[in-house]
């Protein structure tokens, strides 16, 4: 529900991602785009969207949104930036928004931070995106013969 407020410090527990359309995707959104800012950009949104409740589209959509759906965007923008390095101007675009926005969208969640629930809340965030991109990365043999991890 993009109405819904994040948890405060005090409400954080781990939970898991409601069965909702939002956090399942359609099928047909799960084709693998072209480039891979654009699979890292949905995988964070994704991610963002089910710990926070907010929809996927709302946090992509042009509109501010409700003030969770704000604060998803700019958690969203926040790991896209410190965890995998994109530039601001290249998450900007994936938002449909200038640099100086994700810039600030990077001094909000730093401030927010400063409460350790918050910080710990992110920390959980910053390493589902970081195992994520490092299984990305590594090189996948299955069991069972040639090409598929055998010794042939």
């Amino acid at each position: 529900m993009d109405g819904a407020p994040l948890p405060t410090s005090t409400e954080i527990r781990p939970a898991a991602c409601p069965a909702r359309a939002s956090c399942a995707g359609p099928a047909a959104d799960r084709r693998p785009p072209a480039r891979p800012a654009e699979i890292a950009t949905r995988f964070v949104v994704r991610l963002v969207a089910c710990a926070t409740q907010a929809d996927e589209a709302a946090i992509l959509g042009l509109s501010r949104g409700t003030a969770n759906v704000a604060r998803a965007r700019h958690i969203a923008m926040y790991l896209l930036h410190t965890s995998l390095s994109i530039p601001y101007g290249d998450v900007g675009a994936r938002f449909s928004r200038d640099r100086t926005t994700v810039s600030h969208a990077c001094r909000i969640v730093e401030d927010l931070r400063d409460d350790p629930a918050l910080d710990a809340f992110i920390a959980r965030l910053e390493e589902m995106v970081e195992l994520a991109g490092s299984m990305a990365s590594a090189r996948w043999r299955l069991p069972g013969g040639p090409g598929r991890g055998g010794d042939a």
